[in-house]
Order: C-alpha cells, then sequence, then structure tokens
C-alpha cells in the first residue's frame, strides 16, 4: 500500500518524478524549495514531494533512499496519480 502524507497536497497539472542517483543529482541544482510531503510504500519513506517555484505543479524526488518493490510499484503510481491529478 502506498499514501501520501503531508498537508495541502492536491490536484495540480504539472508533475515531475525523478528517481534514483540521476534524479537526486538533478535535484541538487534544481531549486526545488519547500517539501511539503512525503511518499510511503509498505511502511517505507520511498519520495519527497516538493512545491516549485518555476512550475505549477510538484516535483517528487523517489527512490534515493530504497527502491519500491516492483510488486508494489504499481499502487506507488497509483496513489501519487490519484492524488496529484496531473494533466501534463
Amino acid at each position: 500500500m502506498a499514501r501520501i502524507v503531508g498537508s495541502g497536497i492536491g490536484p495540480k497539472p504539472v508533475l515531475i518524478v525523478v528517481s534514483n542517483h540521476p534524479g537526486v543529482n538533478w535535484s541538487r541544482g534544481a531549486h526545488l524549495g519547500e517539501e511539503v510531503g512525503l511518499v510511503v510504500s509498505d511502511h517505507y519513506y520511498v519520495g519527497s514531494i516538493y512545491v516549485v517555484p518555476w512550475i505549477d505543479g510538484y516535483v517528487i524526488v523517489s527512490e534515493y533512499l530504497t527502491k519500491v518493490p516492483e510488486t508494489l510499484q504499481p499502487a506507488y503510481a497509483k496513489a501519487i496519480m490519484d492524488k496529484i491529478q496531473p494533466t501534463r
């Protein structure tokens, strides 16, 4: 089971998801701003959610501390998409 933890996280038109080491390296220079939430899967913290000033949406930096097992990836993606409902 995956879920979004954080207050005020809701639908936004843009969602960027970066993951693993390349995503972490990109995020260091991307000026992500304030962390507003977390993505939790099977009781493990696996992603950080940021509101960024340069898009009307969120950036999720995913799987930099732990990897989501393949069997849980569909639920992980669905939890994110259901909560944020991006159009782009």
